[in-house]
């Protein structure tokens, strides 16, 4: 308990000061449940060897993808998103 007001006060830094001194402005983008997993944004519980990377989805997205122009081909991811993933069948339904 000791540890969780220093703990909240270095998150606080991290998303507020350090990420809006930085040239250029980095994006922080959480991602939504049920969103297919991208293995080249996202990093989580799932075997990148792994052929069912289709039927992975998005559970709790538990640190945001950090990076600049997020949107646009030429983005620049500076760190992966941590998500917990979750099995889906062909129509979308929870396994």
């Amino acid at each position: 308990e000791a540890m969780a007001p220093k703990l909240v006060q270095d998150i606080y830094k991290l998303f507020w000061f350090r990420l809006n001194v930085q040239e250029p402005v980095v994006q922080p983008t959480l991602f939504e449940k049920n969103i297919k997993i991208d293995p080249n944004i996202m990093n989580g519980n799932w075997d990148d060897d792994d052929g069912d990377i289709n039927q992975l989805r998005v559970g709790i997205c538990y640190f945001p993808l950090i990076g600049r122009d997020l949107a646009s081909p030429n983005r620049k991811v500076f760190t992966v998103a941590k998500v917990f993933s979750r099995v889906t069948n062909e129509s979308d339904e929870e396994v």
